[in-house]
């Protein structure tokens, strides 16, 4: 009975691996291991890539506030914002969302369906310019490759967003894919990148 149990068993996770795809390629006993030739994107760095975004976000709209706050009590009125213009009051008048006539931090800060407006934005960007910029189809982006980049702050700031890999504390030569997107968003949400 123990038998036919662990073959039912071993049936059961072979025809599961073979559904997920991982079946084929279980290493066999005389075959040497080898690494991978490209990492394929995973769940998990798809999920640091928002993360890394949304951060990116969320550290641009605090340095906006804080450049705009300049008394820094933590509100900004409309002379702080600077409202001139029609124009100007209607876009402040959005932002408030209590209409009290000052902005709180929260008030600029997309909603949840803004932010993932916002990361969904950002990530086609930048999957769209990691494929133009990656002339070898490497799957990576090298100095060289990023500095064709006509989006500013991209080549300027390449080497504040150089990874390590797991296994190693020396950061890497090159950007991943989850890299590059958390520098374009670093990129589109600062204007004041440098050049």
């Amino acid at each position: 009975m123990n038998k036919v149990i662990a073959l039912l068993s071993a049936s059961v996770v072979l025809s599961a691996l073979t559904a997920c795809g991982t079946a084929g390629n279980l290493p066999l006993a005389s075959t040497p291991l080898r690494a991978p030739a490209a990492a394929p994107q995973s769940a998990e760095l798809q999920a640091q890539s928002i993360l890394g975004i949304n951060k990116e976000i969320k550290k641009s709209v605090e340095a906006a506030f804080a450049a705009k706050d300049k008394n820094a009590d933590k509100f900004i009125t409309p002379d702080e914002f600077p409202v001139q213009t029609p124009l100007e009051f209607q876009h402040f008048r959005r932002f408030d969302d209590n209409k009290d006539g000052r902005l709180t931090a929260s008030e600029m800060s997309p909603g949840i369906f803004g932010k993932v407006m916002d990361v969904m934005q950002i990530t086609a960007t930048a999957s769209f310019l990691f494929d133009q910029l990656d002339v070898n189809n490497d799957g990576k982006i090298f100095k060289e490759e990023a500095s064709a980049s006509r989006l500013p702050g991209v080549a300027a700031n390449f080497d504040l967003y150089l990874g390590k890999p797991w296994y190693s504390s020396k950061k890497l030569t090159y950007l991943r894919r989850t890299d590059f997107e958390n520098l374009v968003a670093f990129a589109l949400t600062n204007p004041e990148a440098k050049k």
